[in-house]
C-alpha cells in the first residue's frame, strides 16, 4: 500500500518557485518513457535533450528523491514532475519488480540506515583514558578561547552604548561582518550571524532603535550567562553553550538522551538560504499529538537543499525524538520511525491569542533568549485590508501577520471566508504563517 500525498503536499517539496514551475511542465504521460511501482517506491524514465533518459525514483515512506540529472535542487523538476503525476495519475504506474537501478538505490539507503546506526555503536563504546584527557584539553582550550572572545565582545559592548547607536548606524556592513568573524575565531560561532545581522537593522528596520537595542542587549546577556556558567542550572547551561555554538553530537544525543515516543504532526516547515555561508537551512515544526510538545528539526545542506528529514506539512508518524538539553526543550532529532506516514486534516492549538501569550510568556520565563516560537491559532479570520493584512481570533484580537502574497491568498482560499486554523513563527510582533488548514486538509503555505 503506497503513501497518498496531495498536489499541495508535493508542491510544498519544491527548493522554490522555479523549479516548481518545471516539475509540473513534467507531471504530463508524454514526457515520460516509463513509469512503475513497487511498494512504496516508484520510478520513471523521463525524456531529456540528451541520448538517454533521466532515471528518478522516490521513496514515498518519507518521501527520499533521487535522479540521474546534474540538478542541484533537491528535489529536482523530474522528482516533482514524477511524484506530482503520481498523486494525479495513478493508474498510468505500472506495477512491476523494481528496475536493477531502482533495487540498487534502495539497497543502497538499507546499507547507509545500517551503517549509521554502526557508527553511533562505535562511537559510543568505552573511550580509553588518554582520549578522555584529550577530549577534556579539548574542552579546556575551547572554553578559554570562547572566554576571551566574549570579553572583547563585552568590551565592545560597553564603547558601542557609549558612543551611541547613531555612530553605530554610520558604520559600513564590512565592520559587522569583522566582528563576526572574530567572534567566529573565538569558537563562539552562535553570535557570529547576531552580530552581522545587526546591520540589517541598523539600516533597514522601522524600529531600528528599539531592535538593536534588543540585539545589544541580548548578546550582552549571553556574555554575562557564560560568565556565570557553573553557578547556572545544568539545563540553563546548556542552553547558554548552544547559543553561544557548543553543541552536542547527534550520535551522542541519540545515545543518551530519554527517547519520547508519539504520533508526531507535521504541522509547518520554512527553508532558508544562507548565502553569506552558501548554507540551506530547514526548519520542520512538529506537535506530538498526546503530549502536546512542539519539536524543532534542522536540517542543513551545503550549496544545495538537500536534507535528511523531508516530512510534509499535514502528514504525522508515529516516532521516537530525542531531545536536546534544555530548560525547555524544543530542538530534537527522529532517533526510530515506528510506522507509516499517515495524513492528519486538522490540529488542536489555542482558540485565542490571550490563550497563546500565557504559554508564550510561561516559556520565555525558562528560556528568554529563544527568538521565534510556534503558534497555532484555531477558528480565525483572515482579515484583508487595504494596507494591513492580519488575522481575527475569536476573542476579536487583531494579530498581525508577516506572509508573502502568494501564502496569503493560499489561507484565503483555504478559508473561503470562513474559519480555520493557522501555525506559524511568532516573534513577539507578527506572525509569519507557514501552514494553514480546516477539516478537510491542511498546507503549507
Amino acid at each position: 500500500m503506497s503513501t497518498q500525498y496531495t498536489v499541495e503536499q508535493v508542491e510544498g517539496l519544491s527548493p522554490d518557485a522555479a523549479n516548481l514551475k518545471r516539475g509540473k511542465a513534467l507531471a504530463n504521460t508524454r514526457k515520460w518513457e516509463l513509469l512503475a511501482i513497487k511498494d512504496n517506491v516508484i520510478w520513471g524514465l523521463c525524456k531529456g535533450s540528451g541520448k538517454n533518459p533521466y532515471k528518478a525514483q522516490i521513496d514515498l515512506s518519507e518521501p527520499a528523491f533521487k535522479c540521474s540529472c546534474p540538478s542541484r535542487k533537491f528535489p529536482c523538476k523530474h522528482g516533482l514532475g514524477l511524484m506530482l503525476l503520481y498523486v494525479n495519475e495513478q493508474n498510468e504506474f505500472k506495477e512491476t519488480d523494481q528496475a536493477d537501478w531502482v533495487k540498487e538505490w534502495m539497497d543502497k539507503r538499507a546499507v547507509n540506515k545500517e551503517k549509521k546506526a554502526t557508527k553511533v555503536e562505535k562511537e559510543n563504546d568505552a573511550p580509553t583514558e588518554r582520549q578522555i584527557k584529550a577530549k577534556e584539553k579539548r574542552a579546556a582550550k575551547t572554553m578559554e578561547s570562547i572566554k576571551s572572545g566574549l570579553q572583547d565582545l563585552e568590551t565592545w559592548l560597553f564603547d558601542t552604548l557609549r558612543l551611541g547607536l547613531a555612530d553605530l548606524q554610520t558604520r559600513e556592513e564590512d565592520y559587522f561582518e569583522e566582528r563576526g568573524a572574530r567572534i567566529q575565531d573565538a569558537k563562539a560561532s552562535g553570535l557570529r550571524n547576531v552580530l552581522i545581522n545587526l546591520y540589517n537593522t541598523l539600516n533597514n528596520e522601522k524600529k531600528w532603535q528599539e531592535k538593536s537595542l534588543y540585539t545589544l542587549g541580548y548578546l550582552y546577556a549571553i556574555t554575562k550567562a557564560f560568565r556565570n556558567l557553573e553557578n547556572l542550572p545544568v539545563e540553563v547551561q546548556a542552553d547558554v553553550k548552544n547559543l553561544i555554538g557548543i553543541n552536542i553530537k547527534k550520535e551522542e544525543l541519540l545515545e543518551t538522551a530519554q527517547a519520547q515516543r508519539d504520533n508526531w504532526l507535521v504541522l509547518g516547515k520554512h527553508n532558508q538560504y544562507l548565502d553569506r555561508d552558501n548554507l540551506y537551512l530547514q526548519r520542520t515544526w512538529l506537535k506530538g499529538e498526546k503530549t502536546n510538545q512542539n519539536a524543532l528539526l534542522l536540517d542543513f545542506g551545503f550549496r544545495a537543499p538537500k536534507f535528511d528529514n523531508n516530512f510534509i506539512p499535514g502528514t504525522c508518524f508515529d516516532a521516537e525524538l530525542a531531545f536536546f538539553p534544555s530548560q525547555s526543550p524544543q530542538r530534537a532529532l527522529v532517533k526510530k520511525i515506528i510506522g507509516e506516514t499517515q495524513f492528519f486534516k486538522d490540529a488542536d492549538g489555542q482558540k485565542n491569542m490571550e490563550d497563546f501569550l500565557k504559554i508564550y510568556s510561561d516559556d520565555l520565563a525558562k528560556m528568554p533568549f529563544r527568538l521565534n516560537a510556534p503558534i497555532l491559532l484555531n477558528e480565525v479570520h483572515i482579515i484583508n485590508e487595504k494596507h494591513k493584512r492580519s488575522i481575527v481570533d475569536n476573542a476579536k484580537n487583531q494579530i498581525d501577520i508577516n506572509a508573502k502574497e502568494e501564502s496569503f491568498w493560499k489561507m484565503m482560499a483555504i478559508s473561503g471566508g470562513h474559519p480555520i486554523s493557522i501555525f506559524g513563527e511568532w516573534n513577539g510582533e507578527s506572525l509569519r504563517p507557514l501552514a494553514a488548514g480546516n477539516t478537510h486538509r491542511w498546507i503549507a503555505v
